[in-house]
């Protein structure tokens, strides 16, 4: 997605190979003293039809989806709580899971959210801040409730209550186009790679890989600039 809407700009890039073993499980992330509403957003994504589904992870499809959430005393007692709290999500450009267009939030994360506040008539409001500032401000109850996308790691679970998994992307190599064929990780020893700060893949690289000289950029947009 991001080299075809920007081919202008980034010029020619290439596939190289899927990253073997290793997939972004991508999650929703509560504020850790929410737990209640974490398990009201599981239900809520495993309670999804295959027909919803589609809707769902369709970002350039009108309307929205129907469907009842099934949820018990303790979480109707929260929801009522927080009938007056406009819920507020993260948002970090990251086509298409997430991204900004005419001043509108966009994404499959985006309708994820969409979807399930509007099940638990819930106001919802997202946040613009560049993914360095997300996870502090999650930590501190500040600026955001929820992380609208991502991995589940041991340290960030010490902060955050993540749901399941909603959705599963594979890790790929990107490299210039007149570049030699990269295989696999150990094609990239000694190289410079590009790849977005804070994200759980730098943190897999940097400890599993040390011979790969990590160039951290703000996010994906930039990393595939630094490469073309």
């Amino acid at each position: 997605y991001q080299i075809s809407e920007n081919r202008d700009k980034l010029g020619v890039l290439a596939f190289g190979d899927n990253i073997p073993g290793r997939k972004s499980l991508l999650t929703i992330g509560t504020r850790y003293d929410w737990p209640i509403l974490r398990g009201i957003f599981n239900k809520a994504l495993m309670g999804l039809t295959p027909a919803q589904l589609s809707k769902v992870t369709d970002p350039w499809l009108k309307g929205t989806v129907g469907g009842k959430i099934e949820i018990d005393a303790d979480e109707q007692r929260w929801l009522t709580n927080h009938s007056e709290t406009t819920i507020r999500a993260s948002m970090e450009p990251w086509p298409p899971v997430l991204y900004m267009q005419d001043g509108r939030a966009r994404g499959i994360a985006v309708n994820y959210l969409r979807h399930i506040m509007k099940s638990l008539e819930l106001d919802l409001t997202f946040v613009e801040m560049p993914w360095k500032d997300t996870l502090p401000a999650i930590d501190k109850f500040e600026k955001i409730d929820v992380v609208s996308s991502a991995a589940n790691t041991p340290a960030r679970r010490k902060i955050i209550r993540f749901t399941a998994p909603f959705i599963s992307l594979p890790q790929v190599i990107f490299m210039r186009d007149d570049a030699r064929l990269i295989s696999g990780l150990s094609d990239l020893n000694d190289k410079t790679v590009a790849i977005e700060a804070g994200f759980a893949s730098a943190d897999h690289l940097r400890k599993e890989h040390p011979n790969i000289n990590l160039l951290e950029v703000e996010n994906t947009h930039k990393a595939m600039e630094a490469v073309s």
